[in-house]
């Protein structure tokens, strides 16, 4: 009975209908990831670019470009704020991998826990309901071949070690008598084996070496009563790197904390509905690390979010309203004309089931600023023909406040002066304003129970309007690069359309396949939005394969396309004749990944070694990032339950 009720209150806090992708914690081991941000390499419909491979930037099937960052990261259901001016290190999340149960992708506008969300969601779970004492030990380490390695620089050089670092993780729970309690902790450390990116950061660190370090610790404390549900999560992580800023033009030091509580928990009305409410506080610092050029984003930003929401209704009419409130403060020494935002929500789902054939979905939030409004609202059908066949359409419109975007620009016109301040030579045109995104999918789906075969194919529309473009020229050639001319303009618009496929199938209890394929393209659109866009590949695709011959031993391989890319911000000055702006262009590539794991002594010790870009490929993300070699990773871990 006591289990029944735990499932219960987990299924009211999560929402009531999904088209999420679930990448479960079976699937990350299987795939031999290493750290949190090894997460993009298997969400399909998400593109991405990263210099490093551990801060990322994401367009979720075009919803934004990369210089709008809207998506959201959740864990357990409660928004973190680890944004520093729209790029996402996902390692800073204090949780490590080895705590998840399974990460769900969203790619779809909507509501979500009483949040909203236009530019989609990566929601990290911990939670689990097994009862008993477990603890984990893990560590891994990779090594790339093709780059000189971190020793090669020191009197430490020899041939082959090319050492891209180590994670030392592990975690200690126990759940007994409806408490559930779980502290955990991880160490990364990892090193620049790209030499352009070596030497550029080499220059601005003077005497420091250039590396990533980061150290984190998480308390997670779960209670289930009869009628109560309560989790309280708390977590800190510093994190040392060099945070691209794409507005600057290249890496800065940081030393940065993040500093996270959130709150959760839900009271039984009866048995179909209950009352829940969510908290979190998030202070996220990038501070000063030391530099030639003494560069210092003086920065510091505490978010807080909280909402609280009731199930209605009843049979076939069901849906949540909820309330909300964000505040957002920030701290600096540049002389703010505004130092916080506040913002008030009101919002409803509604679930409408005409019958076996034909649900509705509505959501409606209303978000308030002093003498501001912004609104999201959708409308989802479906309608299945068959048991096994099904349409979907899905319409949504946003209107979204300057404020909402929490972007550089908007703090910039508040007075922060990094940039000017630092040599970049900026023209904002305009003031922001109140931006609108619309949004339309219809997908036809087509499914085999028990789980056999799944297929959907799905034709969407993105249409933006009264959002900032950026232009510039930066002059680089991998080892230095300079801002030049930067152009902001606060009214463009422009349209995306594209189609996407992805295929589901089980050909038994041991072999899961994949695949996943998108077309995208921009419509006739002003220059500074198609040159936006122009970063993100047309055409990609994907293929995964899990395969578990016997049980404890598995085996997984991954083929990725990615199609050319292009970036006009860029000026490759190993090109430039005559003062002639030259576009560059990341090259398309094919990528093969596979990865054995076996567990020894009754599933108490599991290994996994990974061999990604096994063809060698020339393999890269951005224009001045790092190029990705041939790689192995190798990891153990230790389960004691």
């Amino acid at each position: 009975m006591r289990k029944i009720v735990i499932i219960f209150f987990i299924i009211l806090l999560c929402p009531q209908f999904s088209t999420a992708e679930y990448i479960t914690q079976e699937d990350m081991q299987q795939a031999g990831l290493l750290r949190l941000s090894d997460i993009f390499l298997l969400i399909d419909d998400w593109d991405y670019s990263t210099l490093d491979g551990i801060t990322y930037q994401a367009s979720p099937l075009g919803l934004n470009s990369y210089q709008h960052q809207d998506w959201k990261i959740f864990l357990n259901n409660i928004p973190i704020d680890i944004d520093i001016f729209g790029a996402k290190a996902l390692d800073r999340i204090p949780v490590d991998l080895s705590q998840i149960s399974y990460v769900k992708i969203i790619t779809q506008p909507r509501i979500y826990v009483g949040q909203k969300t236009t530019g989609g969601v990566i929601d990290i779970i911990t939670k689990t309901i097994d009862s008993g004492f477990k603890t984990n030990f893990r560590t891994g380490f990779g090594n790339e071949t093709g780059d000189p390695g971190p020793y090669y620089f020191t009197d430490k050089s020899s041939p082959n070690i090319d050492k891209l670092g180590n994670i030392v993780a592990g975690g200690i729970s126990n759940f007994q008598d409806s408490l559930y309690i779980g502290i955990s902790y991880k160490r990364e450390i990892g090193y620049p084996t790209d030499q352009a990116m070596f030497y550029r950061n080499s220059d601005i660190a003077g005497d420091y070496y250039p590396r990533l370090k980061l150290e984190a610790v998480y308390l997670e404390q779960d209670r289930f009563f009869s009628d109560f549900y309560i989790l309280n999560s708390f977590g800190v992580s510093d994190f040392e790197d060099f945070y691209y800023l794409r507005q600057y033009g290249r890496e800065i030091p940081v030393k940065s904390r993040l500093l996270y509580f959130s709150s959760t928990g839900s009271i039984k009305r009866n048995f179909y509905q209950s009352i829940r409410y969510r908290f979190s506080y998030s202070a996220n610092e990038p501070d000063y690390g030391n530099n030639s050029l003494n560069l210092d984003l003086n920065w510091k930003q505490e978010t807080v979010r909280a909402n609280i929401e009731a199930d209605i209704g009843k049979g076939r009419k069901t849906g949540k309203i909820g309330i909300g409130l964000n505040h957002i403060a920030v701290s600096s020494d540049y002389l703010l004309s505004q130092r916080y935002n506040t913002e008030a929500t009101v919002y409803s789902k509604l679930d409408f089931r005409f019958s076996k054939h034909l649900e509705s979905f509505v959501d409606l939030i209303l978000n308030f600023q002093k003498d501001k409004s912004g609104f999201f609202a959708r409308y989802k059908t479906f309608f299945w023909f068959s048991k096994n066949k099904r349409l979907s359409f899905d319409v949504t419109y946003d209107k979204t406040l300057p404020e909402e975007s929490n972007s550089i620009w908007y703090w910039q016109q508040q007075g922060y002066s990094f940039l000017e301040n630092n040599g970049v030579s900026y023209n904002i045109t305009g003031n922001l304003k109140s931006s609108n995104k619309f949004t339309a999918e219809l997908t036809f789906g087509h499914f085999i129970p028990p789980n056999r075969h799944e297929l959907e194919i799905t034709a969407y529309f993105r249409s933006f309007s009264n959002i900032y473009c950026e232009g510039q020229y930066i002059i680089s050639d991998q080892d230095y690069s300079a801002p030049n001319n930067l152009i902001v303009k606060t009214d463009c618009s422009g349209q995306i359309v594209g189609v996407a496929l992805e295929e589901k199938i089980n050909l038994s209890n041991r072999m899961r396949i994949k695949f996943f394929a998108r077309y995208q393209q921009s419509l006739n659109n002003e220059t500074l939005f198609e040159e936006a866009w122009s970063s993100i590949p047309k055409f990609r695709l994907s293929t995964t394969i899990y395969y578990t011959p016997v049980d404890g031993y598995s085996l997984s391989s991954r083929l990725r396309y990615n199609g050319v890319t292009k970036w006009v911000d860029y000026d490759n000055t190993d090109d430039i004749t005559d003062d002639t702006h030259n576009v560059m262009e990341v090259d398309p590539f094919v990528s093969i990944d596979i990865t054995a794991q076996k567990y020894f002594q009754n599933r108490k010790i599991r290994t996994s070694f990974s061999i990604r870009n096994l063809l060698n490929s020339k393999i890269s993300y951005h224009p001045i990032g790092a190029q990705f070699d041939l790689s192995y990773f190798a990891q153990i871990e230790f389960l004691l339950n």
